[in-house]
């Protein structure tokens, strides 16, 4: 049976009136005052305008979610069968091939299993799309959808997206990095993101997080990673346009994003130093570690582009970049910054092409972004900030627009501050800090 609403849905549109109106910012506040529990609150103020349900389903939130976790990977391969004894026999058949402790009878889970790790067996499931061939993600995606024949906190489907490392064998885990870069993610989203959100949690600041995707649930063993996450596409979140430059509304929503990314590495650094450290002390660049593996690679390729340039059309940019890469390679150009240790450092994305980013629009015109989120954060390490925001600028702004980077710098840093100073801590880097390195 679903649980009931222990609140008055009321008293949820006066939090978050109150909220809007500055009477009361500190999520413990609008909890204490309306006996609402702190999910709610920050769902509600993250999507103002999803429809009153009874929240989010706390099923891949339980600790026998591990199991759950591991049979998705082994089955997202096999078509996902459709049956709770479907369900029992592709569990029992990947444990007995793959031993592990468990508490099951020969191996094959119970109904127990089913209600905690589902909270119902009656449930159909499918997926609705995965990754495809040439796409070029380090691991795969794949979109499920959850029917509930019973309603759970008020929710009769569930929305999730799988996210799991290659299953070709020999393929992408035979490069150790690989294998780093997704165990990085899980670090982010198991570790990072945890203390960034019971920080918060503290401050008068409860949105800050909203950049983030919700996380159900991770697991990381023996070279297997898994990450459970909302399913954006169905909150109507889009991609933008990777042929097209970003507007200026784009850009700064963007800026605006990695600079509440950015602040709450600098403030937890600035007020808890020790947990920041603790996060961070093994967050060196894998992308760095990358290119040193790659330097064959990068003369080779980036020779070749000079003559690529000339076929397209362009002698006129082959000769710019023939000149550019004779001063400097790229990949001594690429080493110089990687190896810069600078005194603002902070973790950062690190990977800020625009197919990392989702938009939400409020209505059809695609050109006024409501609401954005980051994704991917494979790359996540120490260093400066200014990586992320030149990243970032120079990949999705327009020829046009590049004319005011200094407008945009100096946006990033005002919202930076802004954000710095909400969280207790005082602004001490300046404009022309960030302007010297752009």
């Amino acid at each position: 049976m679903p649980k009931l609403r222990k609140y008055d849905k009321t008293k949820l549109i006066e939090a978050v009136k109150d909220v809007q109106n500055g009477a009361l910012n500190h999520i413990e506040q609008l909890k204490k005052k309306y006996g609402i529990p702190t999910p709610t609150i920050e769902f509600k103020l993250r999507y103002p305008e999803h429809k009153d349900t009874l929240g989010p389903s706390p099923i891949l939130t339980c600790e026998e979610e591990n199991t759950l976790v591991r049979w998705i990977q082994e089955i997202a391969s096999k078509g996902f069968p459709k049956k709770a004894n479907d369900l029992k026999s592709s569990v029992q058949k990947f444990l007995t091939e793959n031993p592990r402790p468990n508490n099951f009878k020969d191996n094959r889970p119970g109904d127990g299993w089913l209600k905690r790790s589902i909270c119902t067996e009656n449930f159909t499931f499918n997926v609705e799309n995965t990754t495809q061939k040439g796409e070029g993600y380090v691991g795969e995606l794949f979109f499920v959808k959850i029917d509930l024949q019973q309603p759970m906190n008020g929710n009769d489907v569930l929305h999730l997206v799988v996210k799991t490392n290659r299953k070709n064998p020999g393929s992408d885990r035979s490069i150790p990095i690989v294998q780093d870069l997704c165990k990085r993610e899980v670090f982010f989203y198991d570790t990072i993101l945890k203390e960034y959100q019971e920080f918060q949690n503290n401050k008068k600041f409860p949105v800050l997080l909203d950049l983030v995707p919700k996380c159900f649930n991770t697991f990381s063993e023996n070279d297997n990673e898994v990450i459970i996450l909302e399913n954006l596409k169905k909150e109507g979140y889009v991609l933008h346009s990777r042929e097209e430059p970003m507007n200026i509304l784009h850009l700064e929503m963007g800026l605006k994003s990695y600079a509440k990314l950015h602040v709450i590495s600098f403030a937890l650094k600035n007020q808890k130093r020790d947990i920041f450290e603790n996060i961070s002390k093994t967050c060196s660049s894998l992308v760095k570690e990358m290119f040193l593996t790659s330097k064959k690679l990068f003369d080779t390729k980036t020779h070749l582009l000079v003559e690529t340039l000339k076929e397209a059309g362009r002698p006129d940019l082959s000769t710019v970049y023939e000149k550019y890469i004779n001063e400097k390679s790229i990949y001594n150009r690429f080493m110089d910054v990687g190896d810069t240790v600078s005194k603002d450092q902070a973790l950062i994305h690190a990977d800020c092409h625009n197919g990392n980013m989702m938009f939400q629009y409020k209505t059809d015109d695609k050109t006024v972004p409501l609401r954005m989120v980051l994704l991917d954060f494979q790359a996540v390490c120490l260093h400066s900030p200014v990586i992320d925001v030149s990243f970032f600028l120079w990949n999705n702004i327009s020829p046009s627009e590049a004319q005011k980077i200094r407008y945009f710098v100096e946006y990033y840093y005002t919202e930076f501050c802004s954000y710095l100073n909400q969280l207790g801590s005082d602004a001490k880097y300046f404009p022309e800090a960030f302007s010297k390195n752009i």
